[in-house]
């Protein structure tokens, strides 16, 4: 078993910081998130620069998928961590391209030849192949909503939120601001959605500070999502 008790030993590298940091960020709504970023940029070497390492590390994955792309090559995401399957693993893609705001890559998987997206900011390392793109030739990145969602239907959803509601979606949902109007201290959502999932997921976490105004359809929806239970 090794020794941890070295002083030597107590500080993250830098990447051992910015692997770290990835990890942290997957989480979604777990209430120890912001303790662990505080505990991980104050065990960094680069502490005061632990916001900058990430950007700077982002930045560089963005730049090289940008130019695989371009010049048609296959890509390994290195440790790339996925919610979905709850696994950290190499993953061999054909890029087709990023969203407007590049948080994510639509790609083939070549584990399966499906089309899959990835979130940008769990990439730890990526590593250009020589194979060249054969599959994603033909293939364009679908349309999303303000969620990062994918859908051919559209849903309209109108909400009436306390401040610290609105506040928590402009938080989790950057792009949601510009679909947020306030009136008398009272906070209105309305934009149309491709998926239910991600608002569905914030009424009902925040039942007492939000009023669902509409649709009808997206009313039934959280009226069934009750009743079963299923939005967890």
């Amino acid at each position: 078993i090794a020794d941890y008790t070295d002083e030597t030993s107590s500080n993250f590298t830098a990447e051992e910081s910015s692997m770290l940091s990835q990890l942290v960020k997957s989480l979604k709504n777990n209430p120890l998130k912001e303790s662990l970023e505080k505990k991980l940029y104050a065990k960094s070497d680069l502490s005061p620069l632990a916001n900058d390492l990430t950007k700077a590390h982002l930045s560089k994955v963005i730049t090289i998928i940008e130019q695989a792309i371009i010049d048609g090559d296959c890509l390994i995401l290195k440790n790339y961590s996925s919610l979905h399957s709850s696994t950290i693993k190499d993953r061999m893609i054909e890029p087709i391209g990023f969203t407007e705001d590049y948080t994510q890559l639509d790609a083939i998987d070549l584990s399966n030849n499906s089309v899959r997206t990835f979130k940008t900011e769990r990439v730890s390392d990526i590593e250009v192949m020589e194979q060249k793109i054969k599959f994603a030739l033909g293939h364009k990145v679908q349309p999303r909503d303000l969620f990062g969602n994918t859908g051919e239907k559209e849903t309209l959803i109108e909400l009436k939120m306390n401040f610290m509601a609105s506040l928590l979606l402009k938080e989790e949902f950057p792009q949601s601001e510009k679909f947020i109007s306030a009136v008398d201290n009272h906070f209105y959502f309305k934009a149309k959605v491709r998926h239910l999932g991600a608002v569905t997921r914030f009424v009902l976490g925040l039942i007492e500070d939000v009023e669902v105004l509409g649709s009808t359809e997206f009313c039934e929806h959280l009226n069934q999502k009750i009743k079963n239970r299923s939005w967890v």
